[in-house]
């Protein structure tokens, strides 16, 4: 009897031993499952392009949170792409994800959402938006790639004929002689650009110059339709060549260094004198003349 407790003490001495190991402490579980190599990493927010802006929008709300630059907060839709809207409303993304996303607007009093289309990789993207209500209104500036091409998109602020250039936005925009210019689907010249006129360019960034090898003209039909006027000249205004200002038939008419005159010269025109003029409706429904033909000389 003796004998036969202690053969069961030195038994269960021993499995004790087994369990705990040599350091006497219990061994680990073992799982019956993987570990967390069965859960995909996460690829949202991934991404290599982009986004940089600047919110400028009409939800108070999200006004006064701009101006203290805290608690707005700007995310790519199902991406950890994520970053804080700063004092003066800017803000940059990066890792965002490629195709078409969506930018989600959040914070004390504001939840907005607006998209972007085709987003590529390797893009940069300048954007401004516009809040109201449960709207961002996106406008994209500029969009370029890391090899360099760019999109311009904007009102022309200035031209300088003799160097084929203009301005849009913060870009210099040089129109390269074989680049092609398109009002619709009718191929047009560099003259007929005019300042204030709506374009969408394409091109290559070189140094501080965008080099246009395509700009497309976006005024409506109304904006951009052709007149031609025939009277006289009216209500010139103070001036010297070849910037001048006149009416014919009550309609304001202006020249500049790309308008071509005809049966005589911009030194010509006076008041009374009969003119015939070409050109393009402004939005303000003034004419950008580009051709004038000065009849009888000037003759009143």
């Amino acid at each position: 009897m003796t004998n036969t407790v202690i053969r069961l003490t030195v038994l269960a001495a021993s499995l004790f031993a087994a369990a705990c190991g040599d350091s006497g402490k219990p061994s680990a579980p073992v799982s019956s499952t993987a570990p967390s190599a069965l859960t995909p990493a996460p690829t949202a927010g991934l991404g290599s392009a982009t986004i940089s802006g600047v919110v400028a929008g009409n939800n108070s709300s999200a006004m006064r949170v701009m101006t203290a630059g805290t608690g707005l907060t700007v995310t790519v839709s199902g991406s950890n792409a994520t970053a804080a809207v700063g004092a003066g409303g800017a803000f940059q993304l990066t890792g965002v994800p490629s195709g078409t996303i969506e930018l989600h607007f959040s914070g004390p009093g504001t939840d907005a959402r607006g998209k972007i289309d085709d987003v590529a990789e390797q893009e940069e993207i300048q954007v401004t938006v516009s809040i109201n209500g449960s709207t961002a209104k996106v406008d994209v500036s500029e969009r370029s790639k890391s090899d360099q091409k760019v999109e311009v998109e904007g009102r022309i602020d200035s031209i300088t004929v003799a160097a084929r250039s203009f301005h849009v936005r913060d870009a210099n925009v040089v129109v390269a002689p074989d680049a092609v210019i398109r009002r619709g689907d009718r191929t047009v010249s560099f003259n007929d650009l005019h300042v204030g006129d709506e374009v969408h360019v394409r091109g290559t960034r070189t140094g501080n110059d965008v080099v246009a090898s395509e700009v497309k003209l976006q005024n409506d039909e109304q904006q951009a339709q052709d007149v031609e006027l025939k009277g006289q000249v009216a209500g010139l205004l103070p001036g010297s060549c070849p910037a001048r200002t006149f009416t014919v038939n009550s309609v304001k008419v202006s020249t500049d260094l790309t308008t071509r005159f005809s049966d005589g010269s911009c030194a010509q025109l006076a008041n009374g004198a009969k003119v015939e003029v070409e050109g393009t409706r402004q939005t303000d429904g003034s004419v950008k003349a580009a051709r004038i033909k000065i009849e009888d000389g000037g003759k009143k």
